[in-house]
């Protein structure tokens, strides 16, 4: 019996009645292969890396989603060892790529054979506070020109924070970063009626490209900085208007004398250095408003007058006899002074209006290589003189 059913079978194979089977002809090996199956739906796209450069790209990728998995597949593999080389892409994802550094907390990758090929599967954690809003509001600058726009957008908005990939913006440290901040509040003293308490990080932490954290603090909420800043830009207009002279030397002496009629100097706030806390009265509106401002306040007060009139003119952050002060560096016929007018107000206008070098280092320090160089031949008596009736009221001397 089962050699009629073997026999049978043996038949039916030579006829190929048996799907899926391969006859035996000619000493030929038997093989089966699988029947064909109708797929239920489309099957996902595969993601497929090869080299080390391939597979740390598709990393990258994952994190750029603020993806908590990632499947990779490996075919052939370039590299020696696949799982050391899966741990050293997730080291230099945290510790050297500028998202990385700045998103992920932890992350590890693991490979898996399945048949000919390799399963990468990588596990991202991130830093709680940083979401996936925030990575696709990151903003990539490639100049400092850049960098400067984008703060000082910010900072006329009283935002709280700034993220941006930099590319190239030469800014090798946290005080650099600082720095820009201030210069551009500095520069603005109509648009930015305060300068926030700043913090700056850089994520990795010494690299050219790199994401930088911008923080801003503020002691009052936007609406009330606002407020302030339209109080101040109305006053500075109004005044403005009330200046008088026939030349730019007259409209210097004219507006110092603005300042000095409407500002009580806060001597207190300057010697404390309360300004670096937000007191009002290191700001012009504190000089223009409430009345009452520390050298900071008057020196801001003063440009933003200089630049509602089209002079050009600067704030100079450094020290009088010792102490934190704040005065002005003003162009006037092709050449620049200093003018203190908070010192014009305490001490009279002789003694710290159209100052040089020279004379300011008596008193004075400051960083000379930020600013312009004073070495003009004017001096006020030579200005005064030359204006009909000279300065009044109780600040002339």
């Amino acid at each position: 019996m089962k050699k009629r059913i073997a026999a049978l079978l043996l038949c039916l194979a030579a006829l190929g009645i048996f799907p899926g089977c391969a006859s035996i002809l000619n000493g030929s090996v038997t093989y089966v292969t699988p029947h064909e199956q109708t797929a239920s739906s489309s099957p996902q796209s595969v993601i497929v890396a090869n080299t080390y450069e391939e597979l740390k790209a598709r990393a990258l990728d994952f994190v750029k989603q603020h993806a908590e998995t990632g499947s990779i597949q490996v075919n052939s593999y370039s590299g020696d060892d696949l799982q050391a080389d899966i741990d050293r892409i997730c080291g230099e994802i945290i510790k050297n790529d500028p998202l990385g550094a700045y998103a992920v907390d932890g992350m590890t990758g693991s490979a898996r054979q399945i048949f000919t090929h390799f399963d990468i599967v990588f596990r991202i954690d991130y830093r709680k506070n940083v979401t996936e809003k925030q990575m696709n509001d990151i903003i990539s600058v490639w100049t400092l020109r850049s960098l400067r726009s984008d703060l000082q957008s910010k900072l006329s908005d009283y935002a709280t924070s700034l993220t941006v990939l930099s590319k190239g913006t030469d800014l090798a440290t946290r005080d650099d970063a600082q720095e820009l901040v201030r210069q551009i509040y500095y520069e603005n003293p109509m648009d930015i009626v305060m300068l926030p308490v700043i913090s700056v990080e850089f994520y990795p932490d010494q690299a050219t490209d790199k994401i930088i954290e911008f923080t801003f603090g503020y002691r009052y909420a936007s609406s009330i900085l606002t407020a302030m800043e339209e109080a101040l830009q109305n006053n500075v207009k109004q005044f403005a208007v009330e200046v008088t002279g026939d030349d730019d030397g007259a409209i210097l002496l004219s507006l110092a004398q603005r300042v000095m009629d409407v500002t009580e100097y806060d001597k207190t706030a300057d010697s404390s250095g309360d300004d670096i806390d937000q007191n009002v009265s290191a700001t012009a509106y504190g000089a223009l408003v409430t009345g009452k401002a520390a050298s900071e306040g008057y020196a801001m007060a003063y440009k933003a007058l200089c630049d509602e009139l089209g002079l050009e003119s600067y704030v100079v952050i450094g020290t009088l006899n010792g102490q934190s002060h704040a005065w002005n560096i003003v162009a006037l016929e092709d050449s620049y002074y200093h003018i203190d007018v908070s010192m014009c107000d305490v001490n009279g206008i002789s003694t710290a209006f159209l100052k040089s070098d020279t004379e300011m280092k008596k008193n004075y320090s400051w960083d000379t290589s930020k600013y312009k160089a004073c070495n003009g031949p004017l001096t006020y008596n030579s200005l005064s003189g030359s204006i009909t009736g000279g300065p009044t009221g109780n600040h002339a001397t």
